[in-house]
């Protein structure tokens, strides 16, 4: 409602108006922000120096609606840089240590819709400057089935250190024909921790079956590692030019060791369960008798009848409850350890659950 006076003798006011109603309805956003991934820049600078750091277009943030978004830089050492649009940083820290540095995003339209905290990157930061060696490589459980110094596997062992505390790291490991000018990746291994030289940190992988065979020949490999949640650099690198260890070794496939032959597992024996069970009633059913033609060992999972359920593969003997009172057929296979699409036949036997 409203009223008038006067604008000459202001105490000479109306009456006020007949009162109208408005209705006000409320107004809501739903609106989510990508979180956004790695910063990429500077993985050591000393105290004083400006380091310089980026969002690259793979790592930034998306609005749902498609509006204008925002970032921030968490430098982890308790400062933050101000919320901004721009993808690209420059700083210098104050003092030495190692930090982690992550970015979050939110959108520019309604600020309070922010995303998670990316991933972080370390930073090292003057005095704490780590160097890293791979102290040694060596080879064990070797299978050669003809004994002609050929192996169609080995576990290729090495161990990291690094000059003081304690670091996530990960290995990529080359190969090549000893008569070859350039080295392929063959694997890599998933991020692992190293403290100072201990040797209880060591690591070892399988070359030959488990990561791709490798044909009738002498072969160079090199380990290159490499700071956990980054591709580069390189911190440090082992091959022939310093161990021997990891120059001519001689690999053949499976077929080519003595004609191994195929690789395959055999059928299990028939499941089989308690003389009787009920509904609900947790029963153990047990298969076995699978071979692997490679002398590996093998798993069993059991497929219980009662779609979709299965058990993870794993023992011979497993347990399972039925819900409903029927006729279940009990299904058994089996797979090699070592290479799991090697799998054998199934094996099946009714079973009866009463009430």
């Amino acid at each position: 409602k409203v009223r008038a006076r006067c604008a000459t003798h202001t105490n000479i006011v109306s009456p006020w108006s007949n009162c109208r109603n408005i209705t006000i309805s409320g107004c809501t956003v739903d609106e989510t922000i990508s979180t956004p991934g790695y910063v990429s820049g500077s993985a050591q600078v000393n105290v004083g120096v400006n380091g310089g750091w980026a969002l690259p277009s793979s790592s930034r943030s998306t609005s749902s609606l498609g509006h204008p978004v925002e970032y921030r830089i968490d430098w982890g050492d308790r400062t933050y840089s101000s919320w901004s649009a721009t993808t690209s940083y420059q700083r210098a820290y104050t003092s030495a240590g190692t930090f982690d540095v992550r970015a979050q995003a939110r959108c520019a339209t309604h600020t309070v819709f922010v995303s998670q905290w990316g991933p972080s990157i370390s930073v090292e930061v003057g005095g704490t400057r780590a160097t890293y060696s791979v102290y040694d490589a060596w080879w064990t459980s070797v299978l050669d089935q003809d004994g002609d110094g050929y192996s169609r596997d080995r576990r290729l062992n090495f161990d990291v250190d690094v000059s003081s505390g304690t670091h996530s790291v990960y290995a990529y490991v080359y190969q090549k024909t000893a008569s070859s000018g350039s080295y392929s990746l063959y694997t890599t291994t998933s991020n692992f921790t190293i403290t100072g030289s201990s040797s209880n940190d060591a690591q070892a992988i399988s070359v030959g079956l488990a990561h791709g065979e490798l044909s009738h020949n002498t072969y160079d490999f090199r380990i290159d590692i490499r700071k956990a949640n980054t591709t580069n650099p390189v911190v440090a690198s082992r091959g022939p030019s310093n161990d021997a260890d990891l120059d001519d070794e001689r690999f053949e496939t499976a077929g080519e060791d003595g004609g191994f032959g195929a690789h395959t597992v055999s059928k299990p024996r028939k499941p089989e369960g308690p003389p009787s069970c009920v509904v609900n009633q947790m029963c153990e059913f047990s298969t076995g008798g699978s071979q692997c033609s490679r002398g590996h060992p093998v798993e069993y999972r059991f497929m219980w009848g009662d779609s979709p359920t299965m058990s993870s593969w794993g023992s011979s003997v497993q347990s399972h409850a039925y819900a409903l009172a029927s006729g279940y057929y009990l299904i058994a296979q089996a797979r090699c350890s070592v290479d799991h699409s090697v799998m054998s036949n199934s094996e099946q036997t009714l079973f009866l659950v009463g009430e």
